[in-house]
């Protein structure tokens, strides 16, 4: 029988949680899965009920929504906010939004299909675009994850996405996408949308912007630089909410946020990148506590002996990660060719580490990650296979050292 520690941990691997800043011109792209990875949309009925939810809640908080796929197991959204200046509560809209929407459509399924608890695993994902040059790519970025996932064999055929309302002007969203349809018609300059589609499927760079997308932000290192100045400005302002246990939250935005910007998030423990990152820590309020400083430490220069096992309940193999100068090393994949990579870390709270690293191959991509506290790590492996299939694995460690 499978350990207790196995069953429990399977990879939950997505982008990570930005502070919920507001950006004039600023696209999210917002994503949410079932919990255990169930199906949320059983039926054809459920499909229509979210999108009619989705519909009630653009009009009530008036948000602009270009495009949006519903697949079985998640769903996407590419949401601009409304004028903040008119807005009361300025950290309030995309939570609020997004808690009206996932717990409606909840109380809805649990009730016809006579279940409790929790339908979407976690907090809504919800990485933050530069608009004027990603809105397209990322509009059809959307559109194609149901030919990616093998759910259509054509892109039109799928009838739960946006897609038609932009070339055919049919489908439930073409009543409520009136102003997003004329936008994006005065961005392809005569071009038709099925035309631009054609052209984003040939380009190299889709699995690039997935990538980015994981990161949390996608922009121009001005954009970014946009990013550091309102997160900076707003943590001033007492925006970021602090009391209590959000103090805790908002130190992980913080590191999250730095990591979409390429200057804290990634751990290079050298000299230069130290006074990267001083600098970097300094253009903001928050002063981190020493505790956090001493696990992020800790882990850099680690050797993790650890049992990886392929679920539900297969095979057992032992294997040995490091963390080594800001890369990611596993035995058993360096084996089969797989390059050493970027680890990129979350503190959840003063006493765990929360660490995620991508190794892509040439036949599938590894998307690891794991979970220290005192002293023990346990995780998950997802490998993505270039036909859209996936293998799980979880992970516990057997023992650890630090490397000299």
């Amino acid at each position: 029988m499978m350990h207790a520690r196995y069953a429990r941990v399977i990879a939950r691997l997505s982008m990570p949680r930005l502070p919920r800043i507001y950006l004039e011109k600023a696209l999210y792209y917002i994503t949410t899965r079932g919990d255990s990875s169930q199906h949320i949309f059983k039926e054809a009925e459920d499909f229509k009920v979210f999108l009619d939810l989705v519909k009630k809640y653009k009009e009530q908080y008036q948000f602009k929504l270009y495009a949006y796929c519903l697949l079985p197991e998640h769903f996407h959204l590419l949401v601009e906010l409304p004028d903040q200046k008119e807005v009361k509560n300025k950290m309030g809209p995309l939570s609020n939004i997004m808690h009206d929407l996932n717990s409606s459509y909840t109380k809805y399924f649990n009730a016809k299909y006579q279940r409790k608890g929790h339908l979407f695993r976690e907090r809504y994902k919800a990485a933050l675009i530069e608009k004027e040059q990603y809105l397209l790519k990322l509009a059809c970025y959307i559109h194609l994850n149901p030919l990616r996932l093998k759910l259509s064999t054509s892109v039109g055929g799928y009838p739960y996405s946006s897609y038609n309302a932009y070339v055919n002007h049919e489908g439930i969203a073409n009543s409520y996408l009136a102003d997003e349809k004329e936008e994006i018609a005065r961005l392809l300059e005569g071009k038709s949308y099925a035309e631009l589609m054609d052209e984003v499927v040939k380009e190299p760079d889709c699995t690039r912007l997935r990538q980015s997308l994981k990161k949390g932000i996608v922009g121009s290192s001005a954009f970014k630089e946009q990013i550091k100045q309102a997160l900076a400005l707003q943590m001033k302002e007492g925006a970021i909410e602090k009391p209590g246990r959000r103090k805790k939250i908002g130190i992980i935005f913080f590191i999250v946020l730095v990591s979409g910007l390429g200057i804290f998030f990634t751990v290079k423990m050298g000299t230069e990148q130290k006074k990267e990152t001083k600098g970097a820590l300094s253009a903001f309020p928050h002063k981190f506590p020493a505790q956090v400083k001493e696990l992020l430490r800790e882990l850099e220069n680690t050797e993790w002996q650890i049992r990886l096992v392929s679920l539900p309940g297969g095979k057992v193999q032992d294997d040995s990660i490091r963390f080594e100068e800001g890369k990611f090393y596993s035995r058993i994949f360096s084996a089969k060719h797989y390059p050493a990579s970027e680890y990129f870390l979350l503190i959840e709270d003063d006493q765990k580490i929360i660490w995620e690293s991508e190794q892509p191959g040439e036949g599938a991509v590894a998307s690891w990650r794991g979970e220290i506290r005192e002293g023990e790590m346990e995780g998950g492996l997802r490998l993505r296979y270039a036909n859209a299939t996936t293998q799980d694995f979880s992970f516990v460690s057997v023992s650890s050292k630090k490397r000299k």
